[in-house]
């Protein structure tokens, strides 16, 4: 339920917090993850972020722990469809 000034607060809130972190800390630059209504997640209905420091590059080891997570995936055509007449409201 958060306005898009909110959403966009928060994110500049933690790009802040990512780019202070990363001038204290610079051999381990940070890594912002996002996660959103996730089926996983113990409140599947919040928003919260990671700032997670890695001296790796954080893509390639989540790709090495799983390759299809940044598998391209092509959505469906009603997929689409649904998607553009949520967008339009």
């Amino acid at each position: 339920d958060l306005s898009t000034t909110e959403l966009i607060e928060i994110r500049d809130l933690t790009v802040g917090l990512k780019a202070k972190l990363f001038d204290l800390y610079p051999i381990t630059p940070p890594f912002v993850s996002a996660m959103m209504d996730t089926p996983h997640a113990s409140i599947p209905t919040h928003i919260h972020y990671h700032i997670i420091p890695s001296q790796v590059n954080i893509r390639a080891l989540i790709h090495a722990h799983n390759p299809e997570i940044f598998a391209k995936k092509k959505a469906k055509v009603q997929e689409l469809e649904e998607m553009a007449n949520i967008l339009r409201r």
